[in-house]
């Protein structure tokens, strides 16, 4: 009751969740047998598939009532399975007491069907292994076990000639062989004697395990040791190798035992066996009718073969014996089981060298079934051992002979004995496999070798020229060489007809990788030969020049003509370097050069002489592309120059990151060359000087491009200094006078003044960061762009022939061309750029002092009275400047940036002692204070050794010092230097070619109006007539900085002075008041 209240409720859950699963609106429409409905009444929920309810709602929400009926029906006739994860679960359909056990192998293929005969037999054998068998019943007795067996991975090439033994009358099967040869093995074992672990035995064993807690541990193992036994664990392995079912085992066993205690002496055959199984075993020992009879017909069957061909059958019994022997993996197995054998041979009529060859056979065919290596090695042993056996006696050879095998070949009909046909069968298989030994050894290179001794160890079939079958055999591998014509010929065959259809089978896969690629199909078939040509070179080739020396050569000539009859239209339609001619000529390139190279190895090799079919036509990548490439380079040269005037005309100069201080437009410059360059080597096709040469033209025209618009943006250093005021004598008076207003300038040009605002010092130094950027990324562009064509190929091709062999040394073109071209060209950038970072670092200097801090420094320091404006309270506003600057520019320029800033200095130190104007005059007592300042400029900028080096500061502010020294001299003295200093004048000496001479007349004129002294005040006034510096107002306008410079010597530290067109005489009027005082000098001193 409770179980069925239990299904009422599992009916009334489901019929409630299928009604709502209808209801809810996921499906479209319910269709019954009247067509589409909305109601849901009529429907017989009961009778509903639920799994097919939920496949039409993934799917699209439709249901066939009528199908969903169906498939109920159809599920309600299976039980219940869960989804189980490891596969290994299942349930039986129909009963398996009246169907007997499932087989216990692989199922055999569709196309297999059951053979009539031993041929058949034999060569479904072969083709397809033991494994292919149909389904038989041989299962009896009270116990049922699975025999695993893993399924073996067929080969691509498994067809394998039959040996042709007699067909057989009565259709016996490979199952039917395989039976009967297990029959007789255990038959042999139990009439030799040997002892067999019964069913019985194991029965008792069985049933006894209860009382194992009652014996002690000596006797169990003295128990297990006395039962079992090595030939009984033997044979249990062969029991499951040869597919017997455990109960079938028991019936063999029991009867078998049985007759052999009845018949102790005498010669054991399969006759007797099968009548002694069909007098022993009856119906009652299967579990139904039809095992029964499949049985007794094979019986029977097997009873009238040997009543009409008796060799035949022995043959074909041991045949599956030994078939089912090399299952054994294991060598230590194998060897006892060899023993076992041994045991039949006297009852099959088996000899040694029968043995060896029956075993090489099936090994063979283990090995076609499962590719091993091993198992062709072992073959080949055996083989070897056939082919070395002593000679047999002459009745050993007439049984040999005796046993005949028939088959076709090549529309003859061959008639072999056992041994030959095996011989003749397996060269037949590998004269199939060899034809396409690309296909077949690719993935297994060791077998390749092995296969050669195979072939070596059977021999090749070969036919003469009255069409004569002849079977030549060879004893050793040395036999198998290019000695033997027939033996070359075959060879050659063998290598024109496998790199054909590799080629072929290549050719065929591109058309469709391409397309899916989306690259060239002649570029995927280039790298593909070319795999095709190293799988030659480090496979096959070592095996075969063995043999046949131009084997290397004969498949390079074939890879290297099938590729150039493809590649040489493509050629010709050439017009520039499109993407498919990018992707074509590299790789055709590779190709050439790489199959060249395995050419000269082969000829080196074997020093072979090369006829005409065996020269390689190069494709002449080089010649081809020479001129595209050329194209390329030239009208890449107009989109980076365009590229580099449009990076620099947007660049604000700013830093890049606090890290990258250069600007962003040479780093975008710099980004096109070096994708320029990966191009232009990227092509990785043959090139020459000629290529290298407009490549770096391209780089040198854009870098000087960026350059030379970088100095043109500069100002000329002379509109940043102010005009030089007129000289005055000092004098003392406190009569007032109207004083004179110093001659303003005009104000600087509107292109000048913009520039000007827009070099401020921090763009001054990202400028500066960038031309050091320059450098050091032009040396690392010539390093890599050596490096890239150091790896170029020639763009000639040479002739590769055995007189004109290849040459490393054969270079693109002399070292020392390409040295000079690299520095040339890089050279002439790094000078530009060097010239560039000390023009910027004079103007910076020049700018900080003589515009930035003019009103500061210049027109203030030592104003008036030197003790109220001395040094030390301008160089706060000097040192705010370093410290901006140091934070800016790059640290290997930091140095030079602040040399430029401390000559500027100095210059300008000098200018306000020479050329400060009527409001600056110095006394004895002035110059130690003014030394004392000097003094205190040269440490600030030595910063107690971490500045500038002291002996640099002291031999740049050597001059200055001396400037300032001639203050401290006696006016006499002075006045005595410039009389000598006048005679240089006198003589038409140019003073500007002494601007930097101490002892200069312009520069002693000036010491002399900047001396607070009556005596030279006078001498001034008497000589040269000078003003009073009291009857000029020298105060500096607001605007002072808009002054335009007159005068252009202090560029070169000259101090000639400029005069007004109003007041002062020119330069030429200086120079004769120079002689003309001095001779008015000698004169009183005669």
């Amino acid at each position: 009751m409770e179980h069925t209240a239990l299904l009422q409720r599992y009916r009334r859950d489901r019929r409630k969740l299928l009604e709502f699963l209808l209801s809810s609106g996921l499906i479209k429409e319910p269709r019954t047998p009247s067509g589409p409905t909305n109601s849901l009444s009529n429907i017989d929920f009961d009778t509903l598939s639920a799994d097919y309810i939920l496949l039409c709602l993934k799917s699209g929400g439709v249901i066939d009532v009528t199908e969903a009926t169906k498939k109920y029906l159809d599920e309600s006739a299976y039980p219940v399975t869960s989804h189980s994860h490891t596969r290994n679960s299942y349930f039986l359909v129909s009963d398996p007491d009246l169907a007997g056990s499932p087989p216990r192998r692989v199922p055999p293929p569709i196309t297999v069907r059951q053979t009539t005969n031993v041929a058949q037999s034999s060569s479904q054998m072969e083709s397809s292994g033991v494994q292919n068998a149909t389904t038989f019943g041989d299962d009896c007795g009270p116990t049922y076990k699975v025999a695993t067996n893993t399924p073996i991975r067929r080969s691509q090439n498994s067809e394998i000639p039959p040996l042709g033994l007699p067909s057989l009358s009565t259709g016996l099967s490979d199952d039917d062989l395989r039976e009967s040869a297990y029959e007789l093995l255990l038959a042999s074992i139990f009439f030799s004697g040997v002892g067999s672990y019964s069913v019985d035995d194991r029965k008792k064993e069985k049933s006894s395990k209860f009382l194992s807690s009652l014996k002690s541990k000596r006797d169990k193992v003295l128990s297990q040791s006395q039962s079992l036994g090595r030939p009984s664990e033997l044979m249990d392995t062969v029991r499951v190798q040869m597919q017997i079912s455990e109960a079938m085992d028991a019936c063999i066993r029991r009867n078998l035992m049985q007759l052999a205690a009845r018949q102790m002496h005498g010669q054991i055959d399969l006759p007797h066996v099968s009548l002694g199984l069909l007098n022993g075993i009856f119906k009652s020992d299967f579990r139904n009718e039809k095992s029964y009879m499949q049985w007794k017909n094979r019986q029977a069957n097997i009873l009238e073969e040997f009543l009409c061909f008796p060799a035949s059958v022995q043959k074909t019994d041991h045949l599956t014996i030994r078939s089912h022997a090399a299952k054994i993996r294991h060598e230590k197995e194998a060897d006892e089981f060899l023993s076992l054998i041994k045991l039949t041979w006297s009852t099959l009529g088996i000899t040694q060298k029968m043995h060896n060859a029956l075993y090489a056979w099936v090994l063979f065919q283990q090995f076609v079934e499962t590719d091993e290596g091993l198992l062709l090695e072992n073959a080949v042993i055996e083989l070897q051992k056939v082919q070395t056996a002593e000679e047999a006696d002459r009745k050993e050879e007439q049984y040999m002979n005796s046993l005949v095998c028939s088959r076709q070949y090549d529309g003859q009909e061959l008639e072999l004995n056992l041994v030959q046909a095996i011989s003749v069968s397996i060269s037949i298989w590998c004269d199939s496999a060899l034809q396409d030994y690309h296909l077949h050894f690719s993935q297994k290179p060791s077998c390749f070798r092995t296969m050669m001794a195979l072939l070596s160890a059977v021999g090749i079939l070969t036919s003469d020229d009255c069409d004569e079958i002849k079977v030549s055999y060879s004893c050793s591998l040395t036999k198998f060489s290019s000695s033997n014509d027939n033996v070359s010929r075959k060879l050659k065959y063998y290598i024109t007809s496998s790199t054909n259809a590799a080629c072929g089978r290549v050719a065929s896969k591109v058309d469709l990788e391409s397309r899916v690629q989306r690259m060239h199909p002649l570029a995927m078939l280039a790298k593909e030969l070319k795999l095709i040509a190293e799988r030659d070179f480090n496979v096959f080739w070592p095996v075969l020049h063995q043999w046949c020396p131009e084997s290397l050569m004969m498949s390079v000539v074939l890879l290297h003509q099938f590729y150039g009859e493809r590649l040489r239209p493509f050629l010709k339609r050439l017009s520039s370097l499109s993407e498919d001619v990018r992707a074509v000529l590299p790789a055709a390139e590779m190709l050439d050069h790489y199959l060249t190279r395995l050419h000269t190895t082969a000829l080196d090799a074997n020093r072979l002489l090369l006829s005409s079919s065996q020269v390689l036509d190069h494709y002449q990548i080089g010649e081809v592309s020479a001129p595209l490439i050329l194209d390329w380079v030239i009208s890449q040269h107009a989109h980076i120059l365009e590229w580099t005037g449009r990076a620099f005309d947007i660049e604000d100069w700013e830093p890049l990151s606090f890290h990258q201080r250069q600007a962003a437009s040479i780093v975008e410059v710099f980004r096109i060359i070096e994708e320029t360059v990966d191009q232009f080597f990227g092509f990785n096709l043959p090139m020459d000087i000629t290529h290298l040469q407009a490549l770096l033209s391209v780089i040198f025209h854009s870098l000087d491009a960026y350059l030379l618009k970088m100095l043109n943006q500069l100002v000329d250093k002379n509109h940043l200094y102010p005009s030089a005021p007129p000289l005055t004598r000092y004098t003392e008076t406190v009569i007032s006078v109207i004083k004179k207003r110093l001659l303003e300038c005009a104000p600087l040009d509107d292109d000048v003044n913009y520039k000007l605002n827009e070099l401020t010092i921090p763009k001054l130094c990202i400028r500066l960061n960038t031309l050091q950027y320059i450098q050091k990324q032009i040396g690392m562009l010539e390093d890599g762009i050596r490096k890239s064509w150091a790896l170029v190929k020639p763009s000639h091709n040479p002739r590769w022939t055995k007189d004109e062999p290849l040459e490393e040394t054969s270079l693109l073109t002399c070292s020392e061309a390409i040295d000079a071209l690299f520095a040339t060209t890089f050279s002439i950038i790094k000078d530009t750029a060097t010239g560039a970072i000390n023009k910027i670092c004079a103007f910076t200097g020049a700018r900080v002092v003589f515009w930035d801090l003019r009103d500061r420094f210049l027109f203030h320091l030592y104003r008036g009275d030197v003790a109220s404006s001395r040094l030390e309270s301008y160089l706060p506003h000097v040192d705010t400047v370093l410290d901006l600057i140091c934070g800016l520019i790059d640290d290997s320029l930091r140095d030079l940036v602040v040399l430029s800033i401390f000559r500027a200095l100095l210059e300008a130190y000098v200018w306000v002692l020479l050329d400060g104007g009527p409001s600056r005059a110095f006394s004895d007592s002035d110059v130690s204070v003014m030394e004392d300042d000097f003094n205190m400029l040269k440490d600030f900028f030595i910063a107690g050794g971490e500045g500038l080096p002291r002996s640099l500061v002291e031999q740049e502010a050597k001059f200055s010092q001396q400037i300032l020294g001639l203050f401290s001299l006696r006016t006499e003295t002075v006045i005595k230097m410039l009389m000598n200093a006048s005679e240089h004048i006198s003589v038409g000496l140019d003073s500007n070619k002494h601007a930097h001479m101490l002892e200069d007349a312009h520069t002693l004129v000036r010491v002399l109006c900047h001396k607070k002294d009556r005596e030279a005040s006078k001498f001034l006034k008497r000589q040269y007539q000078l003003p009073m510096s009291s009857e000029y107002d020298d105060t500096p306008d607001r605007d002072s900085t808009l002054r335009s410079p007159l005068i252009s010597d202090l560029l070169k530290r000259s101090y000639s002075t400029n005069w007004t067109n109003k007041g002062h005489s020119s330069f030429k009027s200086i120079k004769k008041k120079l002689q003309e005082a001095t001779s008015e000098i000698r004169n009183v001193a005669r």
